[in-house]
């Protein structure tokens, strides 16, 4: 049997194993830590990005977005594995800013190269970052 089969089916070839919800304290653990990591990383690239730094600000936006997944990952009561296909499994939750995946993948796809480009992409990032904040309150 493929793995894929076993893990879409079980380890005995039946169905899958029941979905396990997150205990209580650590979504709201889960949630404060990666809100506080994005919020830490969008105002560390505020500066770089007015100096055109284009590798520390693509990293600062990278780990605002991944965070971000993470909150939302948490705000669904859903176990997060890896990064692998993280952003796409957004489009599928109740709980999710509406374009969130196609935002953060035009954010993440062309930060810019120049200061005023990198600006406008950590103000995008921040639009992002308030959305969230707006959703798990």
């Amino acid at each position: 049997m493929r793995p894929s089969a076993l893990r879409r089916r079980g380890r005995a070839g039946g169905p899958a194993p029941p979905r396990v919800a997150l205990p209580v304290a650590l979504r709201n653990a889960l949630i404060h830590h990666w809100l506080f990591d994005a919020d830490f990383m969008h105002r560390l690239a505020l500066k770089p990005a007015a100096r055109g730094d284009v590798l520390h600000v693509a990293g600062c936006l990278f780990r605002v977005a991944a965070a971000l997944v993470q909150v939302l990952f948490a705000a669904n009561d859903t176990w997060f594995l890896n990064e692998k296909g993280a952003l796409e499994a957004t489009r599928g939750f109740e709980r999710c800013p509406v374009g969130f995946a196609d935002a953060c993948s035009d954010l993440l796809a062309a930060p810019g190269g120049d200061a005023a480009a990198l600006e406008t992409s950590v103000a995008r990032a921040g639009d992002l970052l308030s959305q969230i904040h707006d959703l798990v309150g």
